[in-house]
């Protein structure tokens, strides 16, 4: 009989992945970019890295150019011999689906689409510049897009519902556009100047044109507003096929702060209710985190939606301390720091003029001295995580964490007592003081 596939539900009141019917945490790491395209490579460098990590869930793209490179034309065994791998080694599975649009780019989308500009238009800045992001308001590219990922998601059922290796599926990565706050093709214009969709007025109370209903924020909101429409027709075609958790995650806002410096339309955290409501078979909008402020990030997400997960996340020894926070405050889905298979050779090896350059911490991706501390995390949510799961939505699972330098200390109240608990300063290759106090026999 087979079980029950992956799905979400609440357990004591509180979001919950069940997998092969149990709640089920995912302990997770990303691999880079590109690292699943080779099979040799996952063999010979992934595998044997994570192992030494006490991971229970490894997080990976798989490539629309992979499994279409022909129109109309598919070709599944890279996806199949990923996830024989990942049996072999006892791992689940989180895929990432990169489709029409990875970090705002549409890098891989396969070459019969990109080299047919006049079939799939590329979005223009205000120069009427092509940049390298097919649009969204392409109708044929959207169901292009979601007739693939339908054949997908019916090729894991066919080879996967049993044995449940495949626990969720992320739907393109980091979409929008960076480069220009809007899609100035002659098309977009036109749309952009009729009254808004009735969804969009319902959600906004107020009917009329685009800027009559969103002001300044108008253009964002119209480029918002096709973006989840396409992630919600390519999700319900996965979902039509294998219903399993779909999510789409988020490049977030960075300074200054205007659309088009970060993917303009994406999941930020203040769109998150419009996306919700336009995108619905979406089972959450997550947060890719990097910034050193963390905890506030989980906030602005958790406003308007009852969970989140992390999917992509640093490097440096502060993620630890992030996951404990996460796992025991939020009681996140699933945490994973980016480019895992780095943290063994215990090098830093990103090129810090680009990360300057897309604004973000280099401290993020210094993974000296991750490893050890992150393997003996894992292994100790692993081992806590049924208590966990049976004492969430009590007041008996307390987290702390020194979120800045001027933090003392916290108070936590429980039951009859209450704990004081004290930060002290660390060496920068500590973790900033995290942790999980749980009272197991409650009055």
């Amino acid at each position: 009989m087979i079980k029950k596939s992956p799905h979400i539900k609440n357990y004591h009141g509180i979001p919950t992945l069940f997998v092969e019917e149990k709640p089920f945490l995912a302990l997770s790491g990303e691999v880079h970019n590109s690292s699943a395209s080779d099979l040799n490579y996952m063999i010979e460098r992934v595998w044997p890295n994570i192992e030494k990590l006490s991971l229970n869930t490894l997080v990976v793209p798989i490539y629309w150019e992979m499994i279409e490179s022909a129109e109309g034309i598919y070709d599944f065994s890279h996806v199949q011999a990923i996830i024989q791998q990942a049996r072999k080694h006892k791992m689940k599975l989180i895929l990432l689906w990169f489709g029409l649009w990875k970090n705002a780019l549409s890098t891989y989308v396969p070459e019969w689409m990109k080299k047919n500009r006049d079939d799939y238009p590329f979005v223009q800045n205000k120069s009427f510049e092509q940049l390298y992001s097919i649009t969204p308001l392409c109708k044929k590219a959207v169901e292009k897009d979601a007739q693939a990922f339908g054949k997908l998601m019916a090729f894991i059922k066919k080879i996967d519902e049993e044995d449940q290796t495949v626990i969720m599926v992320q739907v393109e990565n980091e979409v929008g556009v960076l480069g220009t706050d809007f899609d100035y093709s002659e098309s977009a214009i036109l749309l952009y100047e009729e009254n808004v969709p009735k969804e969009v007025a319902r959600f906004a109370s107020k009917s009329g044109t685009w800027s009559e209903v969103f002001g300044i924020e108008a253009k964002e909101y119209f480029m918002a507003y096709y973006y989840a429409a396409a992630i919600e027709k390519i999700t319900l075609e996965g979902i039509k096929q294998y219903e399993i958790p779909y999510f789409v995650n988020a490049w977030l806002e960075k300074f200054p702060y205007q659309a088009g410096n970060y993917p303009t339309g994406g999941p930020i955290s203040r769109l998150v209710s419009f996306w919700r409501t336009l995108a619905p078979s979406i089972s959450a909008c997550v947060p890719d985190i990097y910034v050193p402020n963390f905890a506030d990030i989980c906030e602005e997400y958790l406003k308007d939606q009852s969970f989140i997960m992390i999917p992509e996340t640093r490097q440096d020894v502060d993620t630890v301390s992030n996951l404990f926070y996460a796992v025991g405050k939020y009681h996140i889905l699933g945490f994973a720091p980016f480019g895992i298979e780095d943290l063994i050779p215990n090098e830093f090896n990103m090129d810090s003029n680009i990360l300057s350059s897309l604004a973000i911490d280099a401290s993020a991706f210094d993974c000296r001295g991750t490893a050890p501390l992150l393997q003996k995390a894992y292994e100790l949510l692993a081992g806590l995580s049924p208590l966990l799961f049976e004492l969430q939505g009590s007041n008996q699972v307390n987290a702390f964490l020194k979120k800045n330098e001027g933090d003392r200390g916290v108070v936590i109240s429980a039951d009859e007592i209450n704990i004081k608990i004290t930060f002290q300063a660390f060496a920068k290759e500590n973790p900033r003081s995290p942790g999980i106090v749980i009272q197991k026999n409650a009055h």
